[in-house]
């Protein structure tokens, strides 16, 4: 969808793990939000932003870099 349309695209629905927020931001979500899950854990954001960064690290990838980059190549995130 992101290589198609030219506007932004917001990963939302289901996630909870730092696993769903790679998915979303590979397929193209610039930013991605939480919904019901913050509800039950408050610290839920906060926590997946730092996890986000560890594994951008982990992963020697920039945001910029992973945004989109199931489109670009075959990759197992």
């Amino acid at each position: 969808m992101a290589a198609v349309v030219q506007i932004p695209v917001i990963g939302m629905g289901g996630v909870a793990t730092v696993e769903d927020v790679l998915d979303f931001m590979a397929c193209g979500a610039g930013v991605v939000a939480v919904g019901a899950a913050g509800f039950v854990d408050p610290w839920l954001p906060g926590r997946l932003a730092l996890e986000l960064g560890e594994e951008l690290r982990r992963r020697r990838l920039t945001l910029a870099e992973l945004v989109g980059i199931a489109h670009r190549q075959q990759v197992r995130l």
